[in-house]
């Protein structure tokens, strides 16, 4: 069954986020034995990176414009943490895999457009090559982030920190393709 949500003012951030996925809307990564959810990509995989933890890598190439990653909300986050995401100015949500395992990277491989399934799907913003590690800037879903405070993503155009999206230069990739949280673009008042 698809995620069910149902958000009880957003002033106190009460939330209730169910999943209801039986046995037949799983499937089991063969080289882990995890059993991840059925919003996964199969067209990507999660694996350890040589220097941040586990990132996210293409299993194929994609073109730009292509969906490459689904993420699910799947518990609320009472508070801005390191690893929730941010829905609204002030909703933090915690994803499923593989969205929660994406890296941050100043010159992202996707950007993010809202779904129907309480998170954001991840856009290519290029090419995209079989075995390249996925990679969002965070500060296109953090109005102001905390997840990077030292910045590892060793692009040209690093910033040094994820910032917040008040950070991004005008030409950032998914500026340009409109690749952004739906309430920063919306411009809602907080």
């Amino acid at each position: 069954m698809p995620l069910a949500v149902a958000l009880s003012g957003e002033a106190d951030m009460t939330a209730t986020l169910q999943t209801q996925a039986g046995p037949a809307e799983r499937r089991a990564d063969p080289q882990t034995s995890r059993v991840e959810p059925a919003s996964a990509s199969p067209d990507v995989t999660v694996r350890e990176t040589d220097d941040r933890g586990k990132g996210v890598f293409a299993l194929r190439a994609f073109a730009p414009g292509e969906r490459v990653a689904r993420g699910r909300a799947i518990a609320p986050s009472p508070t801005r943490t390191r690893h929730s995401l941010q829905m609204d100015w002030s909703r933090h949500v915690l994803f499923d895999e593989p969205g929660r395992l994406i890296n941050h990277s100043c010159d992202p491989n996707t950007g993010v457009r809202d779904n129907d399934v309480g998170g954001y799907d991840f856009i290519a913003l290029r090419p995209i090559a079989e075995g390249e590690e996925i990679s969002f800037d965070y500060a296109t879903t953090e109005y102001e982030s905390i997840a990077v405070e030292q910045c590892l993503c060793g692009a040209k155009t690093c910033r040094g920190r994820s910032g917040g999206y008040s950070f991004l230069p005008s030409d950032h990739p998914a500026k340009v393709a409109g690749l952004i949280a739906g309430y920063i673009l919306r411009g809602d008042a907080r």
